[in-house]
């Protein structure tokens, strides 16, 4: 049976799915990047590739994760309209300091891209915990057998899968 990876946004579940690395995703990560550049570089003040796509070598789910900085909340609906252009939705989150939105490319590639002021960019957590694992290649073996059992634990309840990651994230 073929897992998917992707969410429908108009209400099907998500289902939690961990492949092993693909070579793919740096050259994926900076074509989006490029894209969304050219876009929104009046709006979007930092972008980088997060999460564990961005972890040479690591399992992950085959979403390229994206961080983006804005100088502040009022430039939301700004980018929102630009990166609308460009196929990108709003996530609903429930979180006031942070925009979601997604894209899926006509591969079937999904990008996700989390949108934070700029006062919080040193301090956010996927961007530590990226340079972590690239800096401790065995504590990024240890995380990606978590992934893959937690993966199987909680195939369709992703909330389940994150929350289940938090320990070892913290």
């Amino acid at each position: 049976m073929s897992r998917s990876s992707s969410i429908d946004l108009v209400g099907a579940v998500e289902k939690v799915e961990v492949v092993p690395y693909r070579p793919a995703w740096p050259r994926l990560w900076r074509h989006e990047r490029n894209r969304l550049l050219d876009a929104a570089a009046d709006v979007l003040l930092n972008l980088e590739h997060i999460g564990s796509t961005a972890i040479p070598g690591l399992v992950a789910k085959p979403i390229i994760d994206m961080m983006g900085a804005i100088a502040d909340g009022g430039q939301r609906p700004l980018l929102v309209g630009k990166l609308s252009e460009l196929g990108y939705v709003v996530i609903p989150t429930g979180m006031t300091d942070r925009l979601v939105l997604r894209h899926t490319d006509a591969a079937a590639q999904l990008y996700q891209l989390h949108v934070v002021p700029l006062s919080t960019w040193p301090e956010q957590h996927e961007r530590l915990m990226r340079d972590f694992l690239l800096r401790h290649r065995q504590r990024a073996s240890d995380y990606a057998v978590l992934k893959v059992q937690l993966a199987a634990k909680h195939f369709t309840d992703p909330l389940a899968y994150t929350k289940a990651k938090t320990a070892f994230v913290q």
